[in-house]
């Protein structure tokens, strides 16, 4: 007889872009704009304001790439593991967690998260039974749950966009709060389209049955079993259209001055499943 055997494991990394491209600040595409259209439409004072950040709201200098990407993420990975048994029953139960978070950026004044996240849980049981001399029992039984959180925006969308939308024509968001925009704005594509979220689960069981025949011929066996699959999956998908804004200058107290080009709308939400 063996005493059960307890062993644990615990990981923790560090997750990053393996390259995040540069973009041109408001210097550069006003240099690189008036010489497209052969003309000075952004002056030296224009582009000294944008610089300056004196007027972030008339006069932004936006790097897309830095206000909707993190730095780096964290990964965590844990697993325990129980052998024992005697001469009758051997067993193995294990179980893991596995959550890796994504690049994107959280805005705090927003209710729901928005983060990518990837969590994985898993667990596994083998038992093996000598129901008597010649006959044992095999039971396997396994399981996967994993849960994957987005913004309601697809990324492939965000990333375009961070570097189409030059960073002189608006602000992440106006320092009165609304959300800024003439066509898309990528921060609020992260932050504000809602979130998604799906979870997939597969369980397995294997149930087996080995006889040794070796008292009528040596080395002879006979071995049945029985399996079950089970696979589900469900999406979640919480989204919303959000209320835009343009800035048209400020008043003669200073207030700045905003026209709305957009009205957000309701919240979508849907709920789809497959087994």
């Amino acid at each position: 007889e063996s005493k059960a055997k307890v062993t644990a494991r615990y990981e923790t990394g560090v997750v990053s872009a393996s390259k995040i491209p540069e973009v041109a600040n408001a210097e550069q595409y006003a240099a690189i704009y008036n010489d497209a259209v052969g003309y000075e439409h952004y002056t030296k004072d224009i582009i000294a304001k944008h610089l300056s950040g004196e007027d972030p709201d008339l006069y932004p200098n936006v790097n897309w790439m830095d206000e909707i990407f993190k730095k780096m993420s964290s990964s965590h990975r844990a697993n325990v593991q129980v052998t024992g048994g005697n001469s009758t029953v051997k067993y193995y139960v294990g179980g893991g967690f596995y959550s890796e978070g994504g690049l994107f950026k959280e805005d705090s004044a927003v209710k729901y998260g928005t983060e990518m996240r990837y969590t994985k849980y898993n667990f596994r049981a083998n038992v093996d039974i000598k129901v008597e001399k010649n006959t044992t029992l095999n039971l396997n039984l396994a399981t996967i749950f994993e849960q994957r959180d987005k913004p309601g925006t697809e990324s492939g969308d965000i990333f375009k966009y961070s570097l189409m939308v030059p960073s002189v024509l608006y602000p992440t968001k106006y320092s009165t709060g609304e959300t800024s925009g003439i066509a898309f704005n990528p921060y609020a594509m992260v932050t504000e389209t809602g979130y998604r979220q799906a979870y997939d689960n597969n369980a397995q069981a294997l149930i087996g049955l080995t006889h040794d025949f070796g008292w009528l011929l040596e080395g002879l066996k006979a071995n049945g079993k029985v399996s079950f699959d089970a696979c589900n999956s469900h999406w979640f998908d919480h989204t919303r259209a959000y209320d835009v804004y343009t800035a048209k200058g400020r008043d003669e107290n200073g207030n700045l001055i905003l026209e709305q080009i957009k009205t957000g709308g309701a919240e979508i939400i849907k709920r789809k499943g497959a087994t």
